[in-house]
């Protein structure tokens, strides 16, 4: 068992690091002439993204057991507890004076969304791996889930994020974002009723919708955020003596 949740725990982290990696960084230094958000900030996002998902991977697990099962009606409600925590969780994070005061408040939602993704990408491959029999298929299938969960996340949290300054912010579309994450999670629930194929095909149909969303607003809300101010005093513009080893900047002798 170990073994499997180590696995599922290794995928998870590489899906959703790897995502944060790459789209947060495209707005970080030196990418862009000053990073657009506050590091620490975003680690944090991620972080509580992890205690949510551990919550909501309880409720993917019951979403995918119900519609397994046949039970139609009981899938749909767990689908909606499901995208209903999801989305109150960012409501909160958007509330909170750490988070909600600052204008890089889309790069946390989506940083939380992340992290949240990781911990429902390990739950469905940990699961897959504690069946008595595994095939590549299935196998192939988990993680392409896994991938598919994190774009998901990604796609509903750039429709619904908050945007604009904390006191003109205007609210984002919440309602696309709700009926984006419900058709996803009810696809990804139906896909294991026909079998290895099935749970593929349904990942890489959810991965390739959400995929095409993300990047249609991606440019359009990230890039418009205001960068944090730099940080005033009377040592402005003053270059910093040189650290230990004959670092400077920390970019090395």
């Amino acid at each position: 068992m170990v073994d499997v949740v180590t696995t599922g725990a290794f995928v998870g982290v590489i899906a959703s690091g790897a995502f944060v990696w790459l789209e947060m960084g495209r707005y970080a230094e030196p990418q862009v002439p000053r990073t657009l958000f506050d590091e620490r900030k975003e680690l944090f996002a991620y972080t509580a993204g992890l205690f949510v998902g551990v919550v909501l991977a309880l409720l993917l697990l019951l979403v995918e057991g119900s519609l397994d099962g046949g039970d139609l009606v009981s899938g749909i409600l767990w689908v909606a507890v499901l995208v209903g925590t999801i989305e109150l969780a960012q409501w909160l994070l958007g509330r909170s004076v750490y988070f909600g005061s600052d204008h890089a408040i889309p790069f946390y939602v989506l940083g939380y969304r992340a992290g949240a993704a990781g911990l429902l990408g390990l739950a469905v491959v940990a699961v897959y791996l504690s069946r008595p029999t595994i095939a590549a298929l299935g196998l192939a299938g988990s993680v392409v889930e896994a991938v598919a969960l994190v774009l998901l996340l990604a796609a509903g949290g750039i429709q619904s994020t908050p945007r604009g300054p904390p006191d003109a912010r205007r609210p984002g579309s919440l309602g696309r974002a709700i009926l984006l994450e419900v058709v996803g999670f009810l696809l990804l629930g139906f896909g294991p009723l026909s079998g290895d194929l099935g749970v593929l095909v349904a990942a890489v149909a959810v991965a390739g919708m959400s995929l095409g969303l993300y990047l249609t607003l991606r440019d359009e809300v990230l890039g418009n955020v205001r960068p944090p101010p730099r940080p005033t005093g009377p040592d402005e513009g003053v270059s910093p003596p040189p650290g230990r080893f004959g670092r400077q900047d920390g970019r090395g002798p």
